[in-house]
């Protein structure tokens, strides 16, 4: 039972991790991606979130293409990591606004927890199904 849960938190960090440098060099391009689809994103509109999504899950296909299957194929947790490190996620990029506000500088609004999980979320759906048996 102990190195299951190890084995689990194990790759929920590594999901997180990989969520986590995605979403840093996605926020990046946030930037750009936002003047040129002439979003504001302080209004919480239903487009401005889909893209989110859709970042997500082009970013998700990317980085299964990117690191080997022996790497990434972990069933069945990342079946499970699919629910929870969005949301662990989010949580880790909302921390991290946080600093980056102590710092002076203001960032992305990419960096805050509602897109951080629509992202992480969309990452996820497309490594679960990318790396499920099932298909």
């Amino acid at each position: 039972m102990f190195v299951f849960l190890l084995t689990l938190f194990f790759q929920l960090g590594a999901d997180v991790a990989r969520q986590f440098v995605a979403m840093l060099v996605v926020a990046a391009a946030w930037e750009f991606e936002k003047q040129v689809l002439d979003l504001h994103p302080d209004e919480h509109s239903t487009f401005a979130e889909l893209v989110f999504l859709v970042t997500g899950l082009i970013t998700g296909a990317i980085t299964v293409l990117i690191w080997p299957y022996e790497q990434t194929a972990q069933s069945p947790f990342h079946e499970i990591s699919a629910i929870a490190s969005p949301i662990i996620t989010g949580f880790t990029i909302y921390a991290t606004r946080y600093l980056i506000r102590q710092t002076g500088t203001q960032p992305s609004e990419f960096l805050s927890f509602r897109p951080a999980v629509l992202f992480a979320l969309g990452v996820s759906l497309t490594r679960t199904v990318m790396l499920s048996d099932w298909i």
